[in-house]
């Protein structure tokens, strides 16, 4: 789907001596356009060739080719607004504020630093990414480019976020590569077997019977047991110790009293109950190592 590009203001636009129209990335910039940038979209941008060989890897050296009477006109791959950002981050003056980008436009931005190898905006991107709520609002987004370019701490924090996704979205992401897919579809599962341990229990038994029917009616009136989708969203959101707390909670909570060995029956069960979740929970190995 073609994403909208920003409207073009008049002031944002420039001429050259044959009378080319172009864009241009701040009014301040006095250096000559010796190369123009073509988005799909056909919006042409203003851009340095020594300005690109200094502040990035991918462009050849300024001096390497011979450079025509006229600006040489590059297509690329990137809308307007990614590429206006990127390019000002690569000139002598205050870099852009990408605070209030979110989404895919931030990882489009940081998914051109990455391709074209502009450090500084990679650094920039990764510190935003890692410092704010773009992997938890945006995980397949987060979880395709730590993949990408191979940022496992991105994918761990993304993957889990992913789990409740349907496997035509995760196909889709991943462009059908079988081993990813298989991957996902096996990380999934173990959290679905966990689930299964929180919600059914195999090792919560006591001839107490009604104990242990007020500890199971306490614990699954949580809201992350509602299904499957709420509790993975819980753990990966809130931990597996936040998670495991709510067991602990509930034998407190529905404890009758009756002392059975030091503890009371609830608390024993509930105990239980736990360790079996843990137990499954930690069997889950980070998507990273999956892949």
């Amino acid at each position: 789907m073609p994403r909208s590009v920003s409207p073009i203001r008049a002031a944002d636009c420039s001429t050259n001596e044959s009378g080319h129209r172009y864009l241009t990335v701040g009014t301040e910039c006095q250096l000559p356009v010796d190369l123009i940038l073509r988005t799909p979209d056909e919006h042409e941008i203003g851009a340095h060739k020594g300005n690109l060989e200094v502040y990035s890897e991918a462009f050849p050296p300024a001096d390497s080719v011979i450079q025509p009477e006229s600006p040489e006109i590059v297509d690329m791959e990137e809308d307007a607004e990614t590429l206006k950002l990127l390019l000002r981050c690569m000139h002598k003056s205050p870099y852009p504020d990408i605070s209030s980008l979110e989404g895919s436009k931030l990882f489009d931005l940081a998914t051109a630093a990455e391709k074209y190898g502009v450090h500084s905006v990679m650094a920039l991107c990764l510190l935003r990414i890692n410092l704010s709520k773009d992997i938890e609002q945006s995980p397949l987004e987060s979880l395709r480019f730590g993949i990408v370019f191979s940022y496992p701490n991105i994918v761990d924090l993304a993957a889990p976020r992913t789990v409740p996704e349907p496997l035509e979205t995760i196909k889709t992401l991943f462009g059908n590569d079988q081993r990813l897919v298989m991957a996902w579809v096996e990380y999934r599962e173990l959290h679905l077997k966990a689930f299964t341990a929180a919600s059914a229990p195999t090792q919560v038994s006591s001839s107490d019977e009604q104990c242990v029917t007020r500890l199971r009616s306490r614990v699954l009136s949580h809201s992350m047991l509602r299904n499957h989708t709420a509790f993975m969203i819980h753990v990966a959101t809130k931990g597996i110790d936040n998670t495991l707390g709510v067991f602990r909670v509930a034998g407190t909570q529905v404890c009758c009293g009756t002392v059975n060995s030091y503890r009371c029956t609830a608390s024993k069960e509930a105990a239980k109950w736990e360790a079996e979740v843990r137990r499954e929970l930690e069997a889950i190995p980070p998507f990273s190592k999956l892949i």
